[in-house]
């Protein structure tokens, strides 16, 4: 733009990869087999998308985190939306079930991840839905 005052500078912008983990609120770990992570960090607005699939164990406990994020989430407000944009191998979905979705958690590396009721509520998504071949995939911006 011909600009040529140092302030308006653009001296902040990294691409990468990361790998994206489902944590539980609880206890219990998961058997990963994908996780495909990539990020654009310009200024301290992080986009970043990827994939994350797993085997229950069984031992989880709580709700469903994406865990991960190559940079910590402001520690401002929860208001970061996450979408996520497909996923499936659900053991079960939770009554009155009518999509995903969720928040960068402020001040941690975390997604959490939620889904939306017919009735307009949302909830945790709890780790006793996540099946033997669960996968999502997922996008979310956020100020690090």
């Amino acid at each position: 733009n011909g600009d040529t005052a140092a302030a308006n500078a653009l001296d902040d912008y990294e691409e990468g990869t990361w790998t994206p983990t489902f944590y539980s609120t609880g206890d219990g770990t998961w058997t990963h087999t994908g996780q495909v992570g990539h990020y654009t960090k310009i200024g301290n607005v992080v986009h970043v998308a990827g994939l994350v699939g797993g085997n229950s164990t069984g031992s989880e406990s709580g709700n469903v985190n994406i865990a991960g994020l190559p940079f910590n989430v402001a520690g401002n407000q929860d208001i970061w939306q996450v979408l996520i944009t497909d996923h499936g191998g659900f053991a079960q979905t939770p009554s009155n079930f009518a999509g995903m979705g969720g928040f960068a958690n402020k001040n941690t590396d975390r997604l959490y991840v939620m889904y939306q009721r017919d009735n307009g509520n949302s909830a945790g998504f709890p780790t006793t839905s996540m099946g033997s071949a669960t996968y999502m995939y997922f996008t979310c911006t956020y100020r690090a």
